[in-house]
């Protein structure tokens, strides 16, 4: 018995290991700036703008073997931290009679 139990529990991890999909790092011969360009010409548009700043490119197999890719940005003109360090630290200081 316990040996049937064993097998399963082997064929249960290596078939939940072979249908996960992991997002991995664009590979480093293809040209990113071309992806991006041709796949999302408005991230382009912004980037070469200097309105966001391309953090991470990521690519994943599909079900039917075309590649997907996934971009992660941040926005250069975000000043959320320095409104809330304001908000929450200077200001009081400000304020404190």
């Amino acid at each position: 018995m316990k040996r049937y139990f064993f097998a399963l529990v082997i064929l249960f991890v290596s078939l939940s290991a072979c249908t996960s999909q992991k997002w991995l790092a664009v590979d480093t011969n293809v040209n990113t700036e071309q992806l991006l360009q041709k796949k999302f010409p408005k991230l382009y548009a912004e980037a070469n703008a200097g309105e966001i700043v391309i953090d991470k490119i990521e690519q994943q197999l599909d079900k039917n073997g075309a590649m997907k890719y996934r971009v992660t940005y941040s926005h250069t003109g975000d000043d959320d931290e320095f409104d809330l360090l304001w908000q929450t630290i200077f200001m009081p200081m400000l304020l404190d009679d």
